[in-house]
């Protein structure tokens, strides 16, 4: 198997395309740049960085380099220079694929079109649009323009003018690639094969058929055809036969295309690598054909000689049965005369058709001695440039025998800084040592106060937590005073009013009109012991007790006011039993309902002062506990910097470390 002379890993992405001409290697790729190399030697000349998205296609020839991809722009440049001289931009999607020759430039994209263009002014000439689908490939020369399209079709114009001269149905998928030359068409796609055919009558002369996966690529070159395929392989063909002569297995992943000029093979893949291979030329296909002629031309010479000679022994033939008689002899002489004339004027015809080829022969032969003087040629430049490698091989020698001394003193440097190296890498591996230690210290350290911090978290948790708990039992105690005191109030007021209902009463009864059913209704207002406050500020009440009592308007109005007067009494009185502040209130209970208040079991100055030290109880604690909430914020602070300063330390320590590394490596 055949390794590559070349492999350019510049790239560093997938490569889509791959040309070459005029000495020059152009790759472009998913990078969105265009490399240009020195086809003989692999040297980088230049990147152009232009595109503007994926380079999906590129091309050489005519001292140009034209490139395009999903940015929809075919952009073309002076190859010798990197000057960029044009940017065609009629695609409307992305062009898929690019051509340069006989003066022509051609673009395809997946707007279904074909743009030819004029190379050198990048002038618009044409818009080829018989395609219905995106068209995938194109290739130009011997003044046909081919474009095959994932239609499954393959159309060949006529460069010049644009006309359609033949549609190729054989493909039973999207047609990837197609390649002119060496007077042949050849076209691979998705189902796996490639076609070769006639491009002037469309004939169909080879299938090949031996690639694994979808042909993404095919090239002419030298007389051999290339084909790359997404198995991986690079194939390379006898196109006159059909004869598989190469299989190139270095790809690591699938090939998207390949170039073939000047006994060089390009190809470029997935694999990100671009690998130039030299492939010894095989016999160019014209002088095959002359060589098939020339054999020809013998047959048929060997034929006319045969055919001579049986006519010959036919006439000796004749003659010897002469002797039967003059008539026979005389009709014998007759029919050999003609026969005889019919086999020279046959002769004649013979011999001008093998001067004939003779003449095809010795032109042909001219052709080949041209050839055979164009490869002297080559062997000669070979042998030049053999002979000024050899000298330059010689030169280095002798730079290499003169720097000798100067690598042995580089040597004897990189030694004694080596051992330099060495010892500062020793230091710092003590000093790593000691900072390990120390950090080991502040951790444990650090672990030590994060454990102290979170017991005091949990015992001040656990405080307020108590505080809490002792400030709701303080609020239902709160609560159970105030009910008690407003509960005695209510009591005192009842005591107040019942004596002023029983006074109603007595002055109902006293009175001359007073009746029983007025003494039934007004008995009924001291058992239900209604408030005069409430009697006095509700309307409804006071009508219905007195529409009940059934009094007259003049006994109506006096006894209202009568009870109202009751009602302004017992209101001051029931403000003097209720009191303003809840110690007087608690007091004057206590005085009135002695009993009541040794039920209740608490005075009203004892109440107050016993809430009083639980409220200062309940302060001073709720201090301390926010200055132990300080202290241990305080105390996280430090530990959070102790950490800070152990994370630093151990940085150091690595980075001491790295370049102890890169010091000894180096």
């Amino acid at each position: 198997m055949m390794a590559p002379q070349l492999v350019l890993k510049d790239a560093g992405a997938v490569v889509r395309s791959v040309a070459l001409g005029d000495g020059l290697l152009a790759a472009g790729g998913h990078d969105r740049k265009v490399r240009l190399y020195e086809s003989a030697t692999g040297t980088l000349l230049r990147t152009l960085e232009e595109a503007g998205n994926v380079v999906l296609c590129v091309a050489l020839g005519l001292g140009l380099l034209a490139a395009g991809g999903w940015d929809n722009v075919v952009r073309v440049y002076d190859s010798a220079t990197g000057k960029l001289l044009h940017m065609l931009e009629e695609a409307i999607n992305s062009v898929l694929c690019v051509a340069l020759c006989d003066g022509f430039l051609a673009a395809g994209s997946a707007d279904y079109k074909v743009r030819l263009y004029e190379a050198a002014t990048g002038r618009l000439l044409r818009t080829l649009e018989e395609a219905i689908s995106s068209v995938l490939c194109v290739a130009l020369c011997d003044g046909f323009l081919a474009a095959g399209s994932a239609d499954h079709k393959v159309r060949l114009y006529e460069a010049a003018t644009g006309r359609l001269l033949r549609t190729l149905e054989e493909a039973g998928d999207s047609v990837w690639c197609v390649a002119l030359g060496l007077g042949l068409l050849a076209a691979g796609g998705s189902d796996k094969v490639v076609r070769v055919y006639d491009p002037a009558t469309g004939k169909l002369l080879h299938m090949l058929q031996e690639a694994g996966h979808y042909v993404s690529s095919v090239a002419f070159g030298d007389g051999l055809l290339a084909v790359g395929s997404w198995d991986k392989f690079v194939r390379v063909y006898d196109p006159a036969t059909g004869k598989l002569l190469q299989l190139l297995k270095d790809a690591t992943s699938g090939i998207y295309s390949v170039a073939f000029q000047d006994g060089r093979l390009a190809c470029g893949g997935e694999d990100k690598a671009v690998r130039v291979y030299s492939i010894p030329g095989a016999t160019p296909l014209p002088l095959v054909k002359a060589l098939n002629d020339l054999s020809a031309l013998r047959e048929d010479s060997a034929a006319g000689r045969a055919e001579l000679e049986a006519s010959l022994q036919e006439l000796v033939q004749l003659r010897k049965r002469g002797a039967d008689g003059d008539a026979s002899q005389a009709k014998l002489q007759s029919a050999t005369s003609a026969e005889l004339a019919a086999t020279k004027g046959k002769l004649r015809t013979t011999e001008a058709e093998r001067m004939q080829k003779s003449a095809e022969l010795s032109r042909r032969g001219k052709e080949l001695e041209d050839l055979q003087a164009a490869q002297l040629q080559s062997a000669r430049e070979i042998s030049e440039a053999l002979r000024r490698a050899e000298s330059a091989e010689a030169r280095e020698h002798s730079l290499e025998d003169g720097a000798a001394s100067d690598v042995a003193a580089l040597r004897e440097a990189l030694e004694l800084e080596c051992n330099q190296v060495a010892a500062a890498r020793s230091e710092l591996q003590g000093s790593l040592a000691a900072e390990q230690g120390k950090l080991t210290e502040a951790e444990q350290e650090l672990r030590e106060q994060q454990e102290a911090a979170r017991k005091e978290q949990f015992e001040q948790e656990e405080r307020l937590r108590k505080l809490s708990e002792a400030e709701k039992a303080l609020d239902e105690r709160e609560r159970a005073h105030q009910a008690e005191i407003a509960r005695r109030a209510a009591e005192q007021a009842k005591l107040q009013a019942s004596p002023l209902a029983t006074e109603a009463f007595q002055y109902l009864e006293a009175s001359p009109l007073a009746t029983e059913s007025q003494q039934a209704a007004l008995q009924w207002f001291v058992d239900e012991e209604v408030d005069w406050t409430d009697f006095v500020a509700d309307d409804h009440l006071q009508s219905l007790l007195l529409d009940t009592l059934q009094l007259k308007a003049g006994p109506r109005s006096k006894f209202l006011r009568w009870v109202k007067s009751k009602a302004v009494a017992a209101t001051r009185v029931g403000a003097q039993a209720a009191g303003v502040d809840g110690q007087a209130a608690v007091q004057q209970a206590v005085a009135a309902t002695p009993v009541g208040a040794q039920a209740a079991g608490v005075g009203g100055q004892a109440a107050v002062q016993q809430e009083q030290a639980h409220r200062l109880r309940a302060a001073e604690e709720s201090e301390q506990i926010e200055a132990e909430a300080a202290a241990a914020a305080a105390r996280a602070a430090a530990t959070a910097r102790a950490a800070a300063a152990a994370a630093a330390a151990t940085a150091a320590a690595k980075d001491a470390d790295a370049a102890a590394a890169a010091a000894t490596a180096n």
